[in-house]
């Protein structure tokens, strides 16, 4: 029933399914491991890891679990990682000049000054952003350190 939800694009409902199959029976690995690619798809990293690893409990070898947890922990690591280019809203096969001027407009948009007449929670906010941006920029135009960041 999940994979007709999934395939009329009701992600909701697949879950509801999912966790009621899981419900009815906690050592079904296959819905295990499905539910761990619904949590993996909504960037749930951790409750992926942890569906992943208990459909291993009771199937070692089967659905390719082992792959799957080995690639949400990869994903979860990356996503403790700032994504510079999301930072700045460039590409990643931006040119140094985008780069420089994506970081000029969003640094006068962040910059202390401009926000210092905000609450105390905005103007950390902006002074975090500026940061963000600032550091961004150097990783970003700096060939190797965007080597090493890429």
């Amino acid at each position: 029933m999940s994979i007709a939800y999934e395939k009329l694009g009701n992600k909701k409902e697949k879950l509801v399914c999912l966790n009621e199959a899981i419900k009815n029976n906690p050592k079904y690995s296959k819905a295990l491991v499905r539910r761990g690619d619904y949590f993996l798809s909504e960037e749930e990293y951790n409750e992926a890891i942890r569906d992943y690893s208990e459909a291993a409990e009771h199937d070692h070898n089967g659905f390719n679990v082992q792959q799957k947890i080995k690639t949400a922990q990869q994903k979860a690591k990356a996503a403790k990682r700032k994504d510079y280019y999301k930072i700045l809203g460039v590409p990643k096969e931006a040119q140094d000049a985008v780069i420089r001027k994506a970081y000029k407009k969003l640094s006068l948009k962040w910059h202390p000054d401009k926000n210092s007449n905000g609450t105390e929670e905005e103007k950390r906010k902006a002074d975090k952003m500026f940061k963000d941006v600032n550091e961004a920029k150097n990783i970003l135009t700096d060939r190797d350190k965007r080597d090493k960041y890429d």
